[in-house]
């Protein structure tokens, strides 16, 4: 049989993990090779049947160990269990896995004395953490930790311990689901979240906002959710600039990662269909948003990519049309722009945003019969679609996004011909609370009474056609 020697900790290795034996041979021919005691360590974690005591006297007794030696004051059966991870950070004492190695073997035995083992872990904690800065994990657990224990123990304030919190959301914002599970394990009041929250990382507020209002705590969650997506816009705009200024210059380096990052923090922003390749989406999505579309990139470059489309379905081939059409009327070649958006409705009468740009255009022209008749048609024909709410009738079940849309969720397509601040809206069932989505964003989350609902919007929503997506509350859903 070969002789195991002992490598870097790689859990791509081919080769299966060593025995026991193995592990104990390779530690007395080299007890200087710190791996082979962290293998150990892994070892007898792996094989719950062993009893570290026996382990250890062995190796101490041929004088392999130094901590045997140095007796740190650790109770025996602690000190059995550990010896392992001790030996691996006396040979190597940079190694934050080994540090954290530490915590994880030290948790089992807080218990048995608090005084000794508090200090012990904290210390532990504050060496993987100086080893690895970056470490947003051990943030997050070090400071449930300080709050966990008495603080006396780590010598830290209470400020100390919400300082790590904070410091793991702004390294892993994504890390806010389990931190509201364990601050809610120790009964931590969640008003005093907001105090942790990074301010420049809106993912950690959204998912903040959406556990609470997941746990009926609905003022609270809706504000934290709404703070997000406000934050959200300055981080896409940073975002959506670096993409523009990428695609301008024509490079490609770091593109797909910037793509990536936009995606995490917003899945339909205009930004990212354009920039893979897909500019119908983008402009759909834009439009929605009230962009004008040299915000997406030069419309000269534009029109290009548009004319240069081969789309595959009349549908889409008449959205390359209208989009073609409202470029000529953001350049203000307004008789290009008529002469499209016209040819667009002989296709489609009915087209909403079609019917606003021709009546934009029309509002603009000298007021001669024909240009009245055509124009009071057009305004008759938009008034017939737009609403000023959304009735109970208008909806209908919905599914997928967004946040993956449960059964009891409702859909329905809002047609306005001026800019809205308010929303109304007759839910299609009786609910105690309703959180409101439009275009994918959330606007509101609320308890009400009934099924009538008012919103002040949180963004001006421009004319033109909006989905609209509304879901119980948690509570609501439970009963």
């Amino acid at each position: 049989m070969d002789l195991w020697v002992p490598t870097e900790l790689d859990e791509t290795r081919q080769r299966p993990d060593p025995r026991l034996e193995e592990v104990i041979a390779a530690i007395r021919i080299n007890p200087e090779n710190s791996t082979g005691w962290a293998w150990l360590a892994i070892t007898l974690q792996a094989e719950e049947n062993i009893i570290p005591g026996p382990v250890f006297a062995r190796l101490v007794e041929k004088g392999k160990s130094r901590w045997a030696k140095e007796k740190p004051g650790l109770p025996v059966n602690a000190y059995q269990g550990l010896f392992p991870v001790l030996e691996s950070l006396s040979r190597r004492p940079v190694s934050p896995h080994y540090w954290y190695k530490l915590v994880l073997g030290s948790r089992d035995f807080l218990g048995e004395n608090p005084s000794f083992f508090a200090p012990l872990i904290g210390g532990a904690y504050d060496q993987a953490l100086y080893f690895n800065p970056d470490l947003a994990i051990g943030y997050l657990e070090r400071g449930i930790f300080c709050l966990e224990v008495d603080q006396s123990f780590l010598k830290k304030s209470r400020g100390d311990c919400l300082t790590d919190l904070k410091r793991s959301l702004e390294l892993e914002p994504e890390l806010m689901p389990r931190m509201i599970e364990e601050l809610g394990n120790l009964s931590f009041p969640m008003e005093t979240v907001v105090d942790i929250l990074p301010k420049e990382k809106s993912l950690a507020w959204i998912s903040a906002g959406k556990i609470l209002l997941e746990k009926n705590q609905v003022a609270l969650g809706e504000t934290l959710y709404l703070k997000g997506e406000l934050l959200k816009i300055k981080e896409t705009e940073a975002l959506s600039a670096r993409i523009r200024n990428r695609l301008r210059e024509g490079k490609d380096v770091q593109l797909e990662d910037l793509v990536r990052e936009l995606s995490l923090l917003d899945p339909d922003h205009p930004s990212i269909g354009y920039a893979r390749g897909d500019p119908l989406k983008a402009l759909d999505q834009a439009s929605k948003r009230g962009w004008p579309f040299r915000r997406l990139d030069e419309l000269s470059r534009l029109r290009s990519g548009l004319i240069t489309l081969n789309p595959g379905s009349d549908a889409d081939r008449l959205r390359v049309s209208f989009y073609l059409a409202w470029l000529d009327l953001e350049e203000k070649n307004f008789k290009e722009a008529a002469r499209g958006l016209d040819l667009v409705l002989e296709k489609n009468p009915n087209l909403y945003p079609a019917l606003l740009a021709r009546e934009q255009i029309l509002n603009q022209e000298a007021k001669t019969e024909e240009v009245k008749i055509l124009l009071e048609k057009i305004q008759k024909k938009i008034k017939l679609f737009s609403m000023e709410e959304i009735p109970s009738g208008a909806w209908v079940a919905a599914v997928g996004r967004p946040e993956e849309a449960e059964p009891r969720s409702y859909r329905a397509v809002l047609r306005n011909d001026r800019p809205l601040s308010e929303l109304k809206i007759t839910t299609p069932i009786e609910a105690e609370g309703w959180m409101v989505f439009v275009d994918a964003r959330i606007v509101a989350a609320r308890e009400i009474k009934g099924n009538a609902l008012k919103i002040n919007l949180p963004f001006p929503l421009v004319p033109g056609e909006h989905q609209v997506i509304i879901r119980p509350l948690q509570s609501s859903q439970q009963r």
